[in-house]
Formats: C-alpha cells, sequence, structure tokens
C-alpha cells in the first residue's frame, strides 16, 4: 500500500510540545523545533484510505519515527526534526496515555551534540546540533527459530534478558531466576 503524508494540525504539535516539556526539558531550552507529520494509506487512484497500518522503518510496521530534517526540509521550513505517526495506529489503537508514551519514546532518539565545555554545538544553519540515539535494546526476532529451538533460541534467551530489564526499569524485579 503506498502512503501520504499530511502535515498534523496545531493541536498534535501542542501534544509533542507539551511532551518534550515534561520529559525533555532540554531539548525544549534548546529550542529544538519539531514537524509532525500523519501517515496515512492511500489507494493507486489516490484515494486516502487511512484504513490500515502503512508506515514503516527498516521494511517493519512502526508507530511512529523521528529522525533530523535534510538540509532542503530545514530550508523549506522544517523543524529541526521529524516526527512521523501512522495515522492508523494512532487512531485506532492507542489511548491518550499511549499516545504520550509512544511521543516520548521518540523523542528518547534526539540528543543534542555539545563541545568538551558542555555548551551545545551549533550546526550550519544556526540551529542545535542534534544527535539520534539508538534504543537501549533491540532484537531480531524469527519465529521459526523460535519454533525450531524454544527456550534455546537466542531470541528467547535476548527476550528474556529484556523482560528482566523492563521489570528492573518498572520497579518489579524481584531478583530470583
Amino acid at each position: 500500500m503506498a502512503a501520504i503524508r499530511e502535515i498534523a494540525d496545531r493541536e498534535l504539535h501542542d501534544i509533542v510540545y507539551g511532551v518534550m516539556s515534561k520529559y525533555h526539558p532540554e531539548l525544549k531550552n534548546a529550542g529544538i523545533k519539531v514537524t509532525v507529520f500523519l501517515v496515512k494509506s492511500i489507494s493507486r487512484s489516490g484515494e486516502i484510505l487511512d484504513n490500515e497500518p502503512v508506515l514503516k522503518s527498516n521494511g517493519h510496521e512502526a508507530s511512529a519515527t523521528i529522525r533530523r530534517a535534510s538540509h532542503s526540509e530545514l530550508q523549506l521550513g522544517s523543524g529541526d526534526v521529524i516526527i512521523e505517526i501512522d495515522s492508523f495506529v494512532w487512531r485506532t489503537y492507542l489511548k491518550e496515555d499511549s499516545r504520550i508514551a509512544l511521543l516520548d519514546h521518540e523523542l528518547c532518539h534526539i540528543g543534542l551534540r555539545r563541545n568538551k565545555n558542555g555548551k551545545i554545538r551549533m550546526n550550519p544553519n544556526g540551529r542545535p546540533a542534534i544527535k539520534m540515539i539508538q534504543h537501549d535494546a533491540n532484537i531480531g526476532l524469527f519465529y521459526d527459530v523460535v519454533k525450531r529451538h524454544g527456550k534455546e533460541s537466542i531470541e528467547v534467551i535476548i527476550s528474556n534478558s529484556m523482560l528482566v530489564g523492563l521489570h528492573k526499569a518498572m520497579g518489579i524485579f524481584d531478583g530470583k531466576p
């Protein structure tokens, strides 16, 4: 299915800036600007359908993505970073708290570049220089390997390790195997 990107309304941009203020004040204080797009499915005839997930990242379905704006996008008035949100997922599966968590997740990918004195570097456009931050954990998973090897598969071993990390982060890990 093909996709079309539409700039999000002011309300959604305000939500993003609210999340930034609450959870990422260093980005807000640096003046990082965000442009948000909703990604929708579109038929071959050009009709906007928005009836199934369509956003992908590295070939996999994604609820949202974030990236640095290109030089040409900045010249056209884009924010420093661009968040793309799958419109169908946003409307269909996410309640308000989950939407906030998703936006917080995306903003966690953005860091500020600093010099050796801790001062924020500026890019050639006079904007704060940003860096992309990877996830704390990633897993590549093949269900067929899990079916064949079960608890001995690297997929299960890493997933279990990640669950322990999640439980620690949530404060519910009791330390027992």
